[in-house]
């Protein structure tokens, strides 16, 4: 059996993450009509690798913002097969070796599939940006939760704080408070 026949075509790849509302937010009461979808996401957290590595790279990181943010864009793309597996279902482990499974499958050239490898492996700094924006997007997102009323505090706190460490590892602590202040964020929350 081929891939086409077990994973779809890549439209069908790009259709189910269009539409895959993410659990994390429909466990906190956001209806599903109103949820981000994967595809958001990926979408938010490239726009924000591009301009957190730009910051960075203004400020003399030696880092390519074009392979961050596409980096980013990928970086839930097995979710089209696996789903969104929300942290609280303890399935870290199992979750990573579906994805593995998924993308070695997938639809997707090689290009593609070694970005999002170097996004799991966290091996580039490019990757660890990639990291902290997927990060901040959601606390982006969040925030936008909180402001409808939905309890998302947790994320809100949890997602930010790992971003700052990602954006450290990275040598990007200052970008980063550099855009979360462009964001209107201030900081943080």
């Amino acid at each position: 059996m081929g891939v086409e026949e077990v994973h779809g075509s890549l439209g069908s790849v790009l259709r189910a993450l269009y539409n895959l509302a993410r659990t994390g937010w429909m466990l906190r009461g956001v209806p599903p009509s109103q949820a981000e979808t994967v595809a958001q996401h990926s979408f938010l957290a490239s726009i924000l690798a591009l301009e957190l590595a730009e910051e960075a790279r203004q400020r003399g990181l030696q880092v390519d913002p074009l392979r961050a943010s596409t980096i980013a864009l990928l970086h839930d793309a097995a979710e089209a097969w696996v789903g969104d597996i929300p942290k609280p279902a303890g399935l870290d482990e199992a979750k990573v070796e579906a994805e593995d499974r998924a993308i070695a499958a997938a639809p997707f050239s090689g290009l593609a599939k070694g970005l999002y490898r170097e996004f799991n492996e966290r091996s580039t700094r490019e990757a660890l940006i990639a990291r902290a924006a997927e990060l901040l997007a959601t606390h982006l997102a969040a925030t936008w939760y909180r402001g409808l009323g939905y309890p998302v505090d947790d994320i809100l706190e949890n997602t930010l704080a790992a971003a700052r460490r990602a954006a450290g590892e990275a040598g990007a602590g200052e970008a980063l408070e550099a855009l979360l202040a462009r964001l209107g964020l201030g900081g943080g929350l």
